[in-house]
């Protein structure tokens, strides 16, 4: 087993991303794009591209990994992922670097990523740690995908309610905006993941899974409002999607950032849902409170 590890770990590092040329810009957003501005949307074909292609980069060996090995039958097998706040990154990635393994990986807000230099935060990272960049706008998304779409592996849409952060037009039309994510993301030859809110989880989880890779589940409002009925959602999703993607990867979101937030009561709900899942998704915040739990999270799941 030792050695087969090892024999992985070569792999991925000769599969790593190389290094990002150095930056001359700085990622903002255009001052005359309105953030509830309905995107121009173009029927797409609904066939998604497999997603068990040869691997090109890291984002995709992570994948077909992920897909040739199954659901996790141990919480020790599951990937897992953590979302960096922007403005504290520094003590975020240098705790994730302490406990990742590889094909764990780091998600950025797009939404928030104006006048930060995030691709400084990419170079922090090791190599094997794949980067997500999320998106809750397809407008946002297309409008700046030259500024990131060549130092990332894995890009989600992650539509929500809130027309502040996912255009009108998008949700009234989410079907077409979530062919149009995928395409994006085949373009420039990234993994695709979506990740709509619970609200919409409800009405289109099948629909959305037919163009992904990944499905998320925004759920994190379960561990406040329903406890009781979180592991019965997630189950009832991964019938969902399966059903119409047998490969696609089903990832729960939880958080450390909040001082409700319980590492054991985390990982008792991962236990049960072990089967129906493939990896989580960590809202984390940079301080001090925020690290030690995840770090405490990760230490149950992995040990």
């Amino acid at each position: 087993m030792k050695y087969g590890f090892v024999l992985w770990l070569l792999l991925l590092t000769a599969c790593a991303r190389p290094p990002a040329a150095t930056p001359t810009t700085i990622l903002t957003v255009a001052p005359t794009a309105s953030p509830t501005a309905a995107p121009t949307l173009t029927a797409a074909p609904s066939t998604p591209t497999p997603a068990t292609t040869a691997a090109t980069n890291l984002g995709r060996e992570c994948l077909n990994r992920a897909i040739e090995r199954g659901r996790p039958q141990d919480t020790a097998d599951l990937m897992i992922f953590v979302g960096v706040v922007l403005e504290q990154y520094e003590a975020v990635i240098t705790t994730f670097n302490e406990l990742a393994r590889p094909c764990d990986g780091l998600a950025f807000a797009a939404e928030r990523a104006t006048d930060v230099d995030w691709r400084a935060m990419i170079t922090d990272a090791a190599d094997t740690t794949l980067i997500w960049w999320v998106s809750p706008s397809l407008a946002l998304a297309q409008e700046t995908a030259d500024q990131w779409a060549g130092d990332v592996d894995w890009f989600a849409y992650g539509p929500v309610l809130e027309e502040r952060l996912t255009p009108a037009g998008e949700n009234e039309d989410l079907i077409t905006a979530n062919r149009q994510a995928s395409a994006l993301a085949r373009q420039h030859d990234l993994v695709y993941s979506v990740g709509p809110s619970y609200q919409l989880i409800r009405r289109y989880a099948a629909d959305l899974a037919t163009d992904a890779d990944i499905f998320v589940t925004q759920n994190y409002a379960f561990l406040r409002e329903d406890p009781a009925g979180l592991v019965p959602f997630i189950e009832d999703v991964d019938e969902q999607i399966r059903a119409v993607n047998p490969t696609i990867l089903l990832i729960p979101t939880f958080g450390t950032h909040l001082p409700e937030d319980d590492p054991q009561q985390i990982a008792d709900f991962v236990r049960q849902m072990l089967g129906h899942i493939d990896g989580i998704y960590v809202r984390t915040s940079g301080k001090a409170d925020s690290l030690e739990k995840l770090a405490t999270l990760m230490a149950l799941l992995r040990n």
